[in-house]
C-alpha cells in the first residue's frame, strides 16, 4: 500500500488584486480598481490589505467625519502622503488644490517625486478636476496610444478627438444646510447655563474627484453649544430619516440612464445614501433628499419632523 499526501493551499482569492509595497495600497489594473469604486468587490478586501499601513481613515478621517474633500472610500485607500498605487501608475491625491499627479512606478525615485508635486518633471502626469476620464488616460499610456508629454500639453481641439471624450462630464454641484431642532440641557460641553442645541448637518452632494465620482446624500446628526461649533452626537437617542431619489447616466455609456430609489428611516448619528459611485464620471444627474428627525420625547404616533428637502440637477 502506498501513502498518498494530499497539499491544500488556500489562497487569497483577491491577494493578486491589492497588493501593499512600502506602505503604498496598489491595485493590481485600472479594471481591478474599478470594481472596488463601484463596491463591485468587497471592500473587506481594502480593510484587510491596509491593516499594516495608516491610512486617511486611521487618522481620524471617518465616516462621521467630513468627506467634502476627500470621500470617504478615497480616505480608505490613500495612506497619509495621499498616495496609492494604480496598475503600473502611483497616484498622489491633492484634491485641496483640486489635481492628482501620476507617474510610473518604474520612473526612478517615482515616490519622492509625487511627495514634490513636481509637476514640471515629463514623467508625472497633471489631472484636474474637470477631467471626467482619468482612467482611460492611464490605459492609453499603458497601451502607448497617449503619452505623459501629449496629454500634458494637450489643446482643447486635441483633446476632443481623443477616443474617450465621446460624452463630457457634468459639474459637480452642493447642497447643504445644518438645521437646529431643539435644545436641551447637557452640562458636558460647559455651555452658558448648560443650554445646548441640537441639529442635523444635511448634505446632498455629486462629488468629482479625478479617480473617483458619487452622488451622496447623508445627513449627520449634531449638538453644540448655541452659535458656536456642532459635535456629532455620540449616542443621542434620534431616528433619523433620509428619503432620496436618482436618475443619472455615465460619461463611459452616454446613452444609458440609471434610476435609483432609497427610503431610510434608522437611529443613529449618521445616515448616507450613494445613489451611484465609481471611477467613471457622470454626463448627466438629478437627485433629490428629504432629510427628517424624530427625537426621544416625541410620542411613537409623532410623525417625523421633516426639516429641509434638497435637489441638484445636471445636463437633464
Amino acid at each position: 500500500f502506498g501513502i498518498v499526501l494530499t497539499l491544500t493551499i488556500f489562497v487569497n482569492a483577491n491577494s493578486q488584486n491589492i497588493t501593499v509595497d512600502n506602505g503604498v495600497l496598489k491595485f493590481s489594473t485600472t479594471a481591478v480598481y474599478e470594481q472596488y469604486a463601484e463596491n463591485v468587490l468587497d471592500r473587506n478586501d481594502i480593510t484587510n490589505a491596509t491593516a499594516s499601513i495608516t491610512t486617511l481613515s486611521k487618522q481620524g478621517v471617518g465616516a462621521g467625519d467630513s468627506d467634502d474633500v476627500y470621500p470617504e472610500f478615497l480616505q480608505t485607500i490613500l495612506n497619509t502622503d495621499k498616495i496609492f498605487g494604480l496598475g503600473s501608475f502611483l497616484i498622489k491625491m491633492d484634491l485641496e488644490n483640486e489635481r492628482a499627479f501620476a507617474i510610473a512606478r518604474a520612473e526612478p525615485n517615482a515616490y519622492n517625486t509625487l511627495l514634490a508635486s513636481n509637476a514640471a518633471t515629463n514623467a508625472v502626469l497633471l489631472l484636474h478636476t474637470d477631467e471626467a476620464n482619468a482612467i482611460d488616460v492611464l490605459n492609453a499610456i499603458t497601451d502607448n496610444t497617449l503619452s505623459i508629454a501629449d496629454y500634458n500639453g494637450a489643446t482643447e481641439q486635441s483633446r476632443i478627438r481623443w477616443p474617450w471624450n465621446r460624452c463630457s462630464g457634468a459639474g459637480r454641484s452642493t447642497q447643504k444646510r445644518i438645521q437646529e431642532w431643539g435644545k436641551g440641557i447637557d452640562k458636558s460641553l460647559g455651555c452658558l447655563n448648560d443650554v445646548i442645541s441640537y441639529a442635523m448637518d444635511n448634505k446632498l452632494v455629486y462629488q468629482k474627484a479625478i479617480f473617483y465620482f458619487s452622488l451622496e446624500a447623508k445627513t449627520k446628526s449634531l449638538k453644540g453649544c448655541p452659535y458656536s461649533n456642532w459635535l456629532l452626537v455620540p449616542g443621542y437617542n434620534t431616528s433619523q430619516q433620509l428619503i432620496s431619489t436618482a436618475r443619472f447616466v455615465k460619461v463611459n455609456s452616454c446613452r444609458s440612464q440609471e434610476n435609483r430609489v432609497q427610503n431610510v428611516t434608522n437611529t443613529g448619528t449618521v445616515l448616507n445614501w450613494r445613489p451611484y459611485e465609481g471611477s467613471r464620471a457622470l454626463s448627466k444627474y438629478e437627485a433629490d433628499a428629504d432629510f427628517g428627525v424624530k427625537y426621544d420625547y416625541n410620542t411613537p404616533a409623532d410623525p417625523f419632523i421633516m426639516s429641509i428637502h434638497f435637489h441638484i440637477m445636471s445636463g437633464f
